[in-house]
């Protein structure tokens, strides 16, 4: 170790002796002007000069650039330059070892000549971190109807990074571009979102890489956590359908936004409905309001969750019910309904010395089947007195205001009528009521029955 250092500075101390020789004999001038003065320290990236050499001499020479230190120096050719013309040419150097570490870099070279003595110059440049050389920006915040997704990329130092690849990684996107990114520059770079993941992604902060590839050899990470807003969307829709003795009604509640919703559905029903009515999913709660009872359900569902409540009021179990009970009322009718129908009609008579008459007349008919002892009984009203005249059949008593008929035997579907006329002198004011015939019988069973006729009114 000890001889190389000696050995360096052995040769440092020669080649400046020589360049001092050298440069009292030099015959050129030359200009520096800055392209590029900052390197980035992960990067091969040379900072770069424009080099203008002008050769003074009548002769061509060849002319060379060169250093001593931990400088890698292009061109490493030697080039020609015609007497008394000028060359430019771009210089590239690109700091090794030591001065690869951050900061400010002041560094000696020379420029030669094959036919004259040597110049010493001196680059400047910066050394950087590519995070302190690159600055991202991207937005806080997107939401569910956002299409693009804006980067800004801006290059903050004199540096050239040439053609870069620039790939973002995000849940609702995966995407490259090309960039290029010039020295003291901004851009903005414009990537597609993916508009059904956004859509169907919950509230909330997802992260983001921004990653660059440059010179080919390396990736710049740049991170951060963009937050997608959240949106609210509850869509209800209701629908009913009819059954035979009910109704369904179907309610679905939907959450269409990208955050959990509170929901609640609620059915008003009367004391009556509700006791016919059953549900697909058990009530959060039941109370009374108006006379009304609310029956209601309470729920947080997930974005793109839907809740659904099928109300069915089904009246099918009282209907049979009813239908039952009438067809026992029914049953009982026909089971007790007279089996002789007794019918009473009163038909107005008009008279010679213009008293009031009118003709009863009674309809007799078996419905059922054979009867015996056969009795028809009818009254007269207290005002109206009995005619002499009869139908074709004739009363078998007449005691007072009664009538009497013994018809014996009916047969099933026998018919018999009988009539007879009442008068007044008095004509009366308003109308009469006239009293229900009674009929008497035996039926097949030996049982003894009643029917009534139907009352009826006499109009003056």
């Amino acid at each position: 170790m000890r001889f190389n250092a000696l050995f360096l500075i052995t040769a440092s101390l020669i080649i400046l002796l020589l360049s001092i020789q050298y440069s009292q004999a030099a015959a050129f001038e030359f200009e520096k002007q800055a392209i590029s003065d900052v390197v980035a320290e992960e990067l091969n990236i040379s900072a770069k000069y424009n080099l203008t050499i002008t050769n003074t001499n009548v002769y061509d020479d060849y002319f060379k650039v060169y250093s001593i230190v931990d400088l890698k120096v292009l061109p490493v050719e030697s080039f020609l330059i015609n007497g008394g013309s000028q060359r430019t040419i771009v210089l590239e150097v690109t700091p090794l070892g030591s001065l690869k570490q951050k900061g400010l870099h002041r560094v000696q070279y020379y420029i030669k000549g094959d036919r004259v003595g040597a110049l010493e110059d001196s680059v400047v440049f910066d050394v950087y971190p590519i995070k302190d050389i690159i600055d991202v920006k991207l937005q806080n915040e997107i939401t569910r109807d956002d299409v693009i997704l804006i980067v800004n990329v801006t290059n903050k130092k004199n540096i050239d990074f040439g053609s870069a690849l620039v790939t973002i990684e995000f849940p609702f996107l995966t995407s490259t571009k090309n960039a290029t990114i010039n020295p003291l520059s901004s851009q903005v770079l414009q990537f597609e979102l993916d508009s059904s993941k956004l859509k169907s992604a919950k509230a909330g902060s997802y992260n983001l890489k921004v990653n660059f590839l440059l010179n080919d050899e390396y990736t710049e990470v740049a991170e951060k956590s963009i937050d997608l807003k959240e949106f609210s969307n509850i869509v209800t829709s209701e629908k009913s359908s009819i059954k035979f003795f009910g109704l369904t009604k179907t309610i679905t509640k939907k959450n269409d936004g990208n955050s959990p919703r509170f929901i609640s559905v609620e059915v008003r029903k009367s004391g009556f409905e509700r006791a016919f009515s059953i549900f697909n999913i058990q009530p959060t709660y039941e109370k009374e309001s108006g006379g009304f009872i609310l029956v209601g359900w309470q729920r947080q569902i997930e974005p793109g969750e839907s809740f659904t409540i099928e109300v069915t009021t089904d009246y099918t179990v009282l209907v049979v019910i009813l239908a039952i009970l009438i067809a026992s009322f029914v049953s009982i009718y026909l089971i007790n309904r007279p089996r002789i129908i007794l019918r009473k009609k009163a038909i107005y008579v008009k008279t010679k010395g213009n008293e009031f008459a009118t003709k009863i007349v009674l309809f007799v008919k078996n419905v059922g089947k054979e009867a015996k002892d056969v009795v028809l009984r009818d009254r007269l009203p207290h005002i109206m007195k009995l005619h002499e005249r009869f139908g074709s059949v004739k009363p078998d008593r007449i005691e007072r205001n009664m009538l009497e008929w013994q018809f014996n035997f009916m047969m099933p579907g026998d018919e018999k009528v009988a009539s007879y006329i009442i008068y007044s002198d008095v004509h009366p004011f308003g109308r009469i009521e006239l009293p229900q015939a009674v009929l008497t019988y035996i039926d097949e069973k030996e049982k003894r029955k009643v029917s009534h006729s139907n009352r009826i009114f006499v109009l003056r």
